[in-house]
């Protein structure tokens, strides 16, 4: 069977943009710290048109002040070139100010570990940490908890 393999990437591109569900508690957590003036920024690794594609049907792009893709910046998560490029165009944030929030030890976490910025794992399920060298700076089992930190 001959298969068009620029068409089939094209496909699951596509399918892949229609995963956009959304985290227990994320739309209340995003109202109240926009309500409280918290600059907010996507950082994600993939495709920059599935990844626009998925926040825009989500409904939450109004929340966010930027959006850093990996494609864009032709580096990825956790490479300490990609953050060191987002603070870059942030400006003068400090690293002190500034939490890295995700759900993988490996991108998320070493990427914050890698550039000295605090973090926050997000673990629903539980997971147990088998990365001895990878130690959040915050643990959260539900997004709502991240106000309190």
């Amino acid at each position: 069977m001959a298969v068009d393999g620029k068409l089939l990437s094209q496909q699951y591109l596509n399918n892949l943009a229609l995963g956009h569900d959304l985290m227990p508690q994320a739309t209340v957590l995003l109202q109240k710290l926009k309500a409280e003036h918290v600059k907010l920024y996507v950082t994600t690794n993939g495709v920059a048109s599935t990844q626009y594609r998925r926040l825009e049907d989500a409904d939450l792009m109004r929340y966010f002040d930027a959006i850093f893709i990996s494609e864009e910046l032709g580096w990825q998560k956790p490479d300490r070139h990609y953050f060191e490029t987002v603070f870059q165009q942030l400006g003068n944030v400090p690293y002190t100010k500034a939490l890295i929030i995700g759900d993988s030890l490996t991108s998320d976490v070493q990427g914050g570990q890698n550039i000295g910025v605090a973090t926050a794992w997000y673990n629903p399920l539980h997971q147990k940490n088998e990365h001895k060298n990878l130690r959040p700076t915050y643990e959260i089992d539900e997004l709502i908890k991240l106000l309190t930190i």
